[in-house]
């Protein structure tokens, strides 16, 4: 998952823990 915000190529958020990992 990407948490609260999107992910972005140059602004990679972790993963949420209630996320699963993609």
């Amino acid at each position: 998952g990407v948490g609260i915000m999107r992910a972005s190529a140059e602004v990679p958020y972790p993963c949420a823990p209630w996320e699963p990992p993609q």
